[in-house]
Protein backbone atom coordinates (compact mmCIF):
# COMPACT_ATOMS: atom_id res chain seq x y z
CA UNK A 1 0.00 0.00 0.00
CA UNK A 2 1.51 3.20 -1.19
CA UNK A 3 1.77 6.47 1.22
CA UNK A 4 2.34 8.50 -1.94
CA UNK A 5 5.05 8.96 -4.22
CA UNK A 6 7.46 9.29 -1.65
CA UNK A 7 7.37 5.98 0.60
CA UNK A 8 5.39 3.34 0.75
CA UNK A 9 4.30 2.04 5.08
CA UNK A 10 6.48 -0.98 5.10
CA UNK A 11 9.70 1.38 4.26
CA UNK A 12 8.65 4.01 6.54
CA UNK A 13 8.50 2.04 9.58
CA UNK A 14 11.46 0.11 8.88
CA UNK A 15 13.14 3.49 8.27
CA UNK A 16 11.95 4.51 11.39
CA UNK A 17 12.78 1.50 13.46
CA UNK A 18 16.41 2.37 11.77
CA UNK A 19 16.90 5.10 13.56
CA UNK A 20 16.67 3.86 17.21
CA UNK A 21 19.21 0.71 17.46
CA UNK A 22 17.68 -0.72 20.60
CA UNK A 23 13.90 -0.56 19.25
CA UNK A 24 11.00 1.39 20.08
CA UNK A 25 8.58 0.76 22.64
CA UNK A 26 4.89 0.08 22.42
CA UNK A 27 2.69 0.11 19.66
CA UNK A 28 1.52 3.65 20.44
CA UNK A 29 4.75 4.70 20.03
CA UNK A 30 5.37 3.62 16.91
CA UNK A 31 1.69 4.70 15.98
CA UNK A 32 2.50 8.47 17.25
CA UNK A 33 6.48 8.20 14.92
CA UNK A 34 4.36 7.20 11.86
CA UNK A 35 1.73 9.79 12.27
CA UNK A 36 4.10 12.51 13.02
CA UNK A 37 6.14 11.28 9.61
CA UNK A 38 3.53 11.14 7.57
CA UNK A 39 2.41 14.53 8.58
CA UNK A 40 5.93 15.85 8.18
CA UNK A 41 6.68 14.17 4.58
CA UNK A 42 2.70 15.03 3.38
CA UNK A 43 1.72 12.18 2.98
CA UNK A 44 -1.73 9.73 3.58
CA UNK A 45 -1.20 7.12 6.13
CA UNK A 46 -5.06 6.49 6.62
CA UNK A 47 -4.93 7.80 10.46
CA UNK A 48 -7.64 9.18 12.35
CA UNK A 49 -8.40 9.64 16.22
CA UNK A 50 -8.07 6.79 18.60
CA UNK A 51 -8.28 6.32 22.32
CA UNK A 52 -4.58 7.36 22.59
CA UNK A 53 -4.04 9.63 19.56
CA UNK A 54 -3.13 9.26 15.77
CA UNK A 55 -4.37 5.37 14.67
CA UNK A 56 -3.52 3.91 11.70
CA UNK A 57 -5.03 -0.21 10.79
CA UNK A 58 -2.38 0.51 8.00
CA UNK A 59 0.68 1.02 10.21
CA UNK A 60 -0.68 -1.85 12.42
CA UNK A 61 -1.51 -4.42 9.60
CA UNK A 62 2.05 -3.51 8.12
CA UNK A 63 3.83 -3.80 11.34
CA UNK A 64 2.59 -7.42 11.87
CA UNK A 65 3.66 -8.23 8.50
CA UNK A 66 7.02 -7.09 9.02
CA UNK A 67 7.03 -9.47 11.91
CA UNK A 68 5.97 -12.22 9.85
CA UNK A 69 8.76 -11.50 7.32
CA UNK A 70 11.10 -11.56 9.78
CA UNK A 71 12.15 -7.53 9.14
CA UNK A 72 10.83 -6.61 12.33
CA UNK A 73 11.23 -8.49 15.35
CA UNK A 74 8.79 -8.36 18.03
CA UNK A 75 9.29 -8.77 21.73
CA UNK A 76 6.45 -9.05 24.54
CA UNK A 77 6.99 -8.09 28.47
CA UNK A 78 4.47 -7.52 31.15
CA UNK A 79 4.37 -4.03 32.70
CA UNK A 80 3.67 -3.26 36.67
CA UNK A 81 -0.22 -3.06 36.05
CA UNK A 82 -0.67 -6.83 34.20
CA UNK A 83 -0.30 -5.01 30.80
CA UNK A 84 1.95 -6.41 27.83
CA UNK A 85 4.15 -3.69 26.03
CA UNK A 86 5.66 -4.54 23.05
CA UNK A 87 9.18 -3.75 21.72
CA UNK A 88 10.21 -3.46 18.32
CA UNK A 89 13.71 -3.97 16.77
CA UNK A 90 15.15 -4.59 13.12
CA UNK A 91 16.64 -7.64 12.75
CA UNK A 92 19.77 -8.41 10.41
CA UNK A 93 17.26 -8.71 7.54
CA UNK A 94 15.58 -5.10 8.23
CA UNK A 95 18.70 -3.43 8.83
CA UNK A 96 20.06 -4.49 5.56
CA UNK A 97 16.62 -3.30 4.17
CA UNK A 98 16.79 -0.16 5.97
CA UNK A 99 20.53 0.35 4.78
CA UNK A 100 18.73 0.45 1.44
CA UNK A 101 16.09 2.69 1.60
CA UNK A 102 18.44 5.23 3.47
CA UNK A 103 20.39 4.62 -0.19
CA UNK A 104 17.63 5.52 -2.60
CA UNK A 105 15.70 8.02 -0.60
CA UNK A 106 18.44 10.25 1.26
CA UNK A 107 15.78 13.23 1.86
CA UNK A 108 12.71 11.38 3.11
CA UNK A 109 14.98 8.95 5.31
CA UNK A 110 16.68 12.01 6.91
CA UNK A 111 13.38 13.82 7.47
CA UNK A 112 12.13 10.48 9.15
CA UNK A 113 15.39 10.97 11.19
CA UNK A 114 14.36 14.40 12.26
CA UNK A 115 11.22 13.38 13.61
CA UNK A 116 12.92 10.76 15.23
CA UNK A 117 15.27 12.26 17.00
CA UNK A 118 13.06 15.51 17.65
CA UNK A 119 10.53 12.73 19.72
CA UNK A 120 13.57 11.02 21.41
CA UNK A 121 14.95 13.90 23.05
CA UNK A 122 11.80 15.95 23.87
CA UNK A 123 9.83 12.62 25.64
CA UNK A 124 12.16 9.88 24.74
CA UNK A 125 9.90 8.18 22.72
CA UNK A 126 7.24 8.16 25.69
CA UNK A 127 3.27 7.77 24.97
Amino acid sequence: MKMGKLMDIPELLVATLSIEPEGIDGRTAIQKLGYFCSVKLKEEAGYGPDFYGPYSPLIATHIQDLVGMDFIGEKARRTLHGRVMYSYYLTDDGKELARNIKKENPKVYSTIKDVVETCSEVVNNNI
